[in-house]
């Protein structure tokens, strides 16, 4: 956890879980602090990697599936392709663990196949359909699935109004 924390998260040095009053408390420690920050003072999107961080470990280190639900709700967006690209890496991802994943950030369909991508769609009854890129005819892996995904070529665009 240190490593990659050091690594995507500017300034913090390390994190150290030390024993206190009230039980453990995760403190981190910040290049040019000369005190600890405790976990409550940390970002969001740094709270939420330490929450994410020990499941897609687990994921990797055991080749099972990692289901996570929104994972770019308060992941920095130049993170999220870092952590997909950490499944696809055969010497960090040596048991094929698989990451399942809903998101809203579509300039990760740039990091997908096509056979990896899925969409949701509310039909006229309010009832959800599901269906990859692969169920519609004339899509092309070679194609830039984020233009063409927001110019509705795809559907399952919101609409608003």
């Amino acid at each position: 956890m240190n490593q990659e924390i050091r690594r995507i998260d500017v300034g913090v040095r390390a994190l150290e879980v030390m024993e206190s009053a009230d039980g453990p408390a995760v403190l981190f420690r910040h290049d040019n602090l000369a005190f600890p920050m405790h976990y409550t003072s940390e970002s969001h999107g740094t709270r939420q990697f330490l929450k994410l961080f020990p499941l897609i470990d687990n994921s990797l280190t055991t080749g099972s599936i990692a289901v996570i639900d929104e994972l770019d709700a308060a992941i920095h967006s130049m993170l999220l392709p870092e952590i997909i690209s950490w499944y696809y890496d055969p010497v960090r991802n040596r048991n094929g663990a698989q990451l399942w994943m809903s998101c809203h950030n579509v300039s990760l369909l740039d990091y997908l196949s096509k056979d990896e991508i899925l969409l949701c769609e509310k039909n006229h009854n309010g009832a959800t359909e599901l269906y990859t890129l692969n169920d519609i005819k004339g899509v092309r892996r070679d194609e830039n699935y984020y233009r063409k995904y927001l110019g509705g070529a795809y559907g399952a665009v919101p609409r608003f109004g």
